[in-house]
């Protein structure tokens, strides 16, 4: 599972970094199959914008991103997106 987190014209830190591989690992616990992905926190006028990229196997690739004056909220709010498309794409194959 390669996930990788960066910051765009910015240091994100640790805290952030930690703070979001936890929130990505919370929301991709019952995906059992091997994903890969990266998520970027760029300053965008005065605040930030998150962009979430996740592709699972079969080709399946979901993005997502949000924008918000606080980079924690912004991340939140992007992966918060990406869980309902990964959940809908779950239904999708369940309801098979």
């Amino acid at each position: 599972m390669y996930f990788e987190i960066s910051g765009k014209n910015m240091d994100l830190g640790d805290a952030l970094r930690t703070h979001i591989r936890e929130s990505v690992s919370k929301m991709l616990q019952h995906v059992h199959e091997e994903y890969s992905g990266h998520i970027t926190v760029s300053p965008e006028g005065t605040g930030f914008r998150t962009l979430c990229f996740i592709s699972l196997p079969g080709q399946h690739e979901f993005q997502a991103s949000h924008i918000d004056y606080d980079p924690y909220v912004s991340a939140e709010g992007a992966l918060h997106r990406l869980h309902e498309q990964i959940e809908e794409h779950r239904q999708r194959l369940i309801d098979k």
